[in-house]
C-alpha cells in the first residue's frame, strides 16, 4: 500500500508519500516494515510472493531519489523486487514522459514477470507502438530487464488494464475498462468492462467489451476457473445489456466467463446504496470471497456499522451466498477478506474509524 506517515507503526519515510511493506506472523504481530519511495509520491499497487523467498511489487513513482533511479519524467511505472526481510534486490522504473502506471504483476514459468497498466508516454522511453493512450503490458526477466512490451487499445480516451493472469497454453488473460466507443461489442456507456486474450508474445487472440448504457468501472477481481473460464468483479450502474438486477445506485457486478469470453452467468450484489466493484479471493472448497465497499445496510447487505463498511461475502461454487458480513466502525474502511491455509479468513484494508470493529486506530486513516 501506501503512507504519507512517519509514526506508530512506520518508520523511515522518504517523502510525502512512500510505498508500505509489512511482513506479519500467523498471529498478526509485525516481523518487519519498511517504506519505499523518494522525496514525491511513491505507491504500491500490487506485490506478490516470489519462488527464492521474496516480493516482487509494483506501482507508481514520481520520484527521482530515495529508492529510485531511472525515473524518465513525470509519473512512471515502478517495479521493485525485494528479498525475504524487505532489502531492494533490484528497481526498476519504466515508462517514458507521459503519465505511465502498473497496476498489477505476476511471476511467469519462464521464472519472470509480466505486469499490466497503462501509458500516456507516445513512442518514447520504454514505450513504443503508442499513439494517445492505452493499455500496457510488460514482461521482464528475473533480473527486471525489459523482453517486449505492448500497447493495446490506443485510440481510447482511456484504456488500462488493472489484472492480468497467465493461462494454462502459456499465454495471458488481462482484464481492465475501456472508453473506446468504435470498439466492437462496446455497448454505448461511458466505460465498459474489458477482458483480453493474448498469446505468449502479446498478440491479441480476442478481447470483449461487457457492460450496459451506464458506467462499468475497472475490473477489480479477476481469477481464473477450474474449467478454463474466468471470473471478473466490477462496479456496475447499468441495468441492461449484459447486466440485470442492478439493486441501487450502484453493485458489485460478479461476470463467469467462459474460455472464449462468452458470458455464463451474472449477477448484481449490494444495496440502494452505492457498492464498488469489489475483489475476489477463491477458497478451499471451490468457493470464493467478494470483497465490496459497501454504504448499504439493505438488499443482499446487513449489519452495516455506518458510512463504507468491508463487506465480504462467501459464494459456493455455483455462486450462491452462503454467508454475508460487514466489517467496520462509524466512518469509512475499506479493504478485504482472503482465506489462509487453514480455513481461518485474514481481514487487511484501512479505516478512519475507532469504533465497532476497530479499536487501536493511530489517527486519521490506519491500515
Amino acid at each position: 500500500g501506501s503512507t504519507n506517515s512517519n509514526d506508530g507503526n512506520i518508520t523511515l519515510l522518504h517523502g510525502n508519500e512512500d510505498g508500505w511493506v509489512i511482513k506479519i506472523n500467523s498471529n498478526g504481530e509485525i516481523q518487519w516494515q519498511k517504506t519505499f519511495g523518494g522525496y514525491l509520491n511513491d505507491s504500491i499497487k500490487s506485490i506478490q510472493q516470489t519462488t527464492d523467498g521474496g516480493y516482487i511489487f509494483v506501482g507508481v513513482t514520481s520520484s527521482h531519489d530515495g529508492d529510485l533511479s531511472g525515473n524518465h519524467d513525470s509519473t512512471d511505472a515502478w517495479v521493485v523486487k525485494i528479498n525475504s526481510i524487505g532489502d531492494i534486490q533490484w528497481q526498476k522504473c519504466l515508462g517514458g514522459i507521459g503519465d505511465d502506471e502498473i497496476q498489477d504483476v505476476i511471476p511467469t514459468s519462464d521464472g519472470g514477470y509480466i505486469a499490466c497498466g497503462y501509458t500516456y508516454s507516445i513512442n518514447n522511453g520504454d514505450v513504443s507502438g503508442n499513439t494517445s493512450h492505452g493499455g500496457w503490458v510488460i514482461k521482464i526477466n528475473d533480473l527486471g530487464v525489459m523482453q517486449w512490451q505492448k500497447v493495446y487499445d490506443t485510440d481510447s480516451p482511456q484504456s488500462h488494464f488493472s489484472r492480468i493472469l497467465q493461462t494454462s497454453d502459456g499465454g495471458y488473460a488481462l482484464a481492465g475498462f475501456t472508453q473506446l466507443a468504435s470498439f466492437q461489442g462496446f455497448h454505448g456507456g461511458i466505460v465498459d468492462a474489458l477482458v483480453a486474450k493474448i498469446n505468449q508474445v502479446g498478440t491479441i487472440q480476442w478481447q470483449k467489451c461487457y457492460g450496459g448504457s451506464g458506467a462499468e468501472d475497472g475490473l477489480r477481481g479477476f481469477i481464473a476457473t477450474n474449467d478454463g473460464g474466468y471470473i471478473f468483479s466490477s462496479q456496475t450502474e447499468s441495468n441492461d445489456g449484459d447486466v440485470s438486477g442492478l439493486l441501487g445506485i450502484s453493485d458489485c457486478w460478479l461476470v463467469k466467463l467462459d474460455a472464449s469470453g462468452t458470458i455464463l452467468e451474472q449477477n448484481c450484489f449490494g444495496g440502494s446504496g452505492g457498492e464498488g466493484g469489489g475483489y475476489i479471493t477463491k477458497t478451499l472448497d471451490g468457493g470464493m470471497v467478494l470483497n465490496v465497499g459497501t454504504p448499504s445496510n439493505d438488499g443482499n447487505v446487513s449489519g452495516n456499522h455506518g458510512g463504507y463498511d468491508v463487506w465480504s461475502i462467501k459464494l459456493s461454487a455455483t455462486g450462491a451466498i452462503q454467508w454475508q458480513k460487514c466489517f467496520g466502525g462509524t466512518n469509512d474502511e475499506y479493504g478485504g477478506v482472503g482465506q489462509l491455509a487453514d480455513g481461518t479468513y485474514l481481514s487487511i484494508g484501512n479505516t478512519f474509524s475507532n469504533n465497532g470493529d476497530i479499536f487501536g486506530n493511530h489517527g486519521s486513516t490506519t491500515a
